[in-house]
């Protein structure tokens, strides 16, 4: 991941593990907010599984 190319825009990052419930049931609310607003918004997940 290239943070730089990051740098100016909006970014949420996101911690999961796919053990997670409550991370399973905000994917799909991350995944309409990325693709409903691809220029004003970046999302990135980054998962903590082992």
């Amino acid at each position: 991941l290239d943070l730089g190319g990051l740098r100016g825009t909006p970014t949420v990052v996101s911690f999961f593990a796919s053990w997670c419930e409550p991370c399973r049931d905000e994917f799909p609310l991350l995944s309409r907010l990325a693709a409903e607003h691809p220029e004003a918004l970046r999302v990135v997940g980054v998962s903590i599984d082992e």
